[in-house]
């Protein structure tokens, strides 16, 4: 049988005996670390608002990335910059699920917004800081610093428009959580452009590949700030 998750990560390039072991750190570990930072997310309208985002954004990464990256990113290293979106994808069809099962009456697919706000843990508050500084120094390398806020608020208000509720916070603590647990376990994916050996003639190209990584990264935590609300 088919696996949706396993056949979009198999897309990236990778063989797909190491992508069904990925799906199951990203539906297992990653996701139980999710839960950990954001408090009832897996019963929330969360996954919602993560899988949205993350889609929405790894589109408009890829577009950014074969524009402003300097001497340009053909297809293939432009395409790098989906990376982490292709990876929320599998977290956010895992929370889906968990969702599902604890609420089998009320489905995702069916659920009203969410009246009461999210509690992130102490943890994932301090994140929001260290994510705005990424945000600042990634994005500041090709934008104007007071341009950067600005091109998160027209992110945010393309997946709200989307999603059209009124609890985006959700999907901002989710997607700030998701991020999150990503980063640690890091090296068990592939990433574009890590630093390692490789010939002369394609380390141009794995440069841009790891510079259109970053970008989509980058993105992705805009975008989730921008949908916290908060200021920042």
């Amino acid at each position: 049988m088919s696996d949706p998750v396993v056949d979009d990560l198999v897309e990236l390039g990778w063989p797909r005996w190491v992508v069904r072991r990925q799906v199951r750190l990203l539906r297992g570990e990653v996701t139980d670390g999710v839960c950990r930072l954001l408090p009832g997310v897996e019963t929330s309208t969360a996954p919602r608002w993560m899988f949205t985002g993350s889609q929405t954004m790894g589109m408009s990464a890829v577009s950014s990335a074969s524009h402003i990256i300097d001497g340009g990113a053909e297809r293939g290293q432009a395409a790098a910059a989906a990376t982490a979106s292709h990876l929320l994808f599998a977290v956010s069809v895992e929370l889906t699920d968990r969702h599902d099962r604890a609420r089998p009456h009320d489905p995702l697919s069916g659920r009203a917004p969410m009246a009461e706000t999210p509690a992130p843990t102490t943890s994932l508050r301090e994140c929001h800081d260290i994510s705005r500084q990424f945000v600042h120094n990634m994005l500041s390398l090709y934008f104007q610093a007071d341009r950067v806020n600005e091109l998160a608020r027209g992110w945010g208000a393309i997946v709200r428009r989307a999603v059209d509720g009124p609890d985006s916070a959700w999907g901002g603590w989710g997607l700030l959580a998701a991020l999150t647990a990503l980063s640690r376990y890091r090296d068990a994916f592939p990433q574009p452009g890590r630093p390692g050996w490789r010939p002369r003639s394609r380390r141009e190209a794995a440069g841009k590949a790891g510079e259109a990584y970053w970008l989509g990264v980058a993105m992705l935590h805009a975008t989730a700030l921008e949908l916290i609300g908060e200021p920042w």
